[in-house]
């Protein structure tokens, strides 16, 4: 599942991260601080050129800080900050439906709704 986008002078596919890790920890940012969590979600399912260069790593893991660097980027590129939250909400969008639920989970073999019998 991938999108395109404008966003300055790219035209952009945003993607899902591989990590499922890096897909929570931007979902749980996005109770405390939304346009963080869009921002940061925006970089995760950035590709193609012209990816801010701001890494999650460089900012300690920390997903917000992170999220703040990548507008931060953006902006000194000319970049409104609203285009930057539109297109990062629907990275964010992108992340939130590659998230599996229960019944993907269950259906994937990793869980059960109910306690199988014991054998043994």
């Amino acid at each position: 599942m991938s999108t395109q986008y404008q966003i300055g002078e790219y035209s952009i596919t945003l993607s899902p991260p591989q990590s499922m890790a890096i897909r929570w920890e931007i979902y749980m940012l996005s109770a405390q601080n939304p346009p963080r969590a869009f921002f940061a979600a925006l970089a995760a399912c950035w590709t193609g050129p012209g990816k801010p260069s701001a890494s999650l790593s460089q900012h300690r893991f920390s997903v917000g800080a992170w999220g703040a660097a990548v507008l931060d980027e953006l902006a000194s590129r000319g970049v409104s900050p609203s285009q930057a939250q539109i297109i990062g909400a629907n990275a964010y969008r992108l992340i939130t439906e590659s998230i599996p639920g229960e019944d993907d989970v269950i259906a994937a073999g990793n869980g059960s709704s109910e306690e199988e019998p014991s054998t043994g």
